[in-house]
């Protein structure tokens, strides 16, 4: 396995399981779901022990000359390399409520088990009206 942050593809989550239909989660996919969850949670512990701000200070000229930079409208590019991207924008430059120099005025710290509740939640994508149309 390796790491989200780093340039080396892995076949189960290269360019071509978005054409196959293998990004859809289900039993096909479980193997390629766990390995991707895996290196985003691996990814993400890294930048909570590499982070020294609360905020990367990048100005929002400078971020938008970054998003400008993405080709959202070409060929996709796989689930990895897309994950490396949003890591690479997103993560990179993220707020970090997690940070002991964050002052919130809003915002609380962030909870392990409420992100572990979070994932399982958004895999299993249980919809409320399911009772009202069965």
């Amino acid at each position: 396995m390796t790491s989200l942050l780093s340039d080396t593809p892995t076949p189960l989550t290269d360019a071509a399981s978005v054409r196959t239909g293998e990004a859809l989660l289900g039993a096909h996919s479980a193997d390629a779901y766990a390995e991707l969850m895996h290196e985003v949670v691996d990814a993400l512990a890294q930048r909570f022990t590499d982070v020294d701000a609360p905020t990367s200070a990048n100005d929002r000229t400078s971020l938008e000359a970054r998003v400008a930079g993405f080709d959202l409208d070409g060929q996709g590019i796989g689930n990895l390399a897309a994950l490396r991207e949003a890591d690479d924008l997103y993560a990179r430059n993220a707020v970090w409520f997690h940070h002991p120099s964050y002052v919130a005025h809003l915002n609380c710290p962030v909870a392990v088990p409420a992100v572990a509740a979070e994932a399982m939640l958004a895999a299993i994508n249980t919809s409320v009206d399911t009772y009202d149309q069965s």
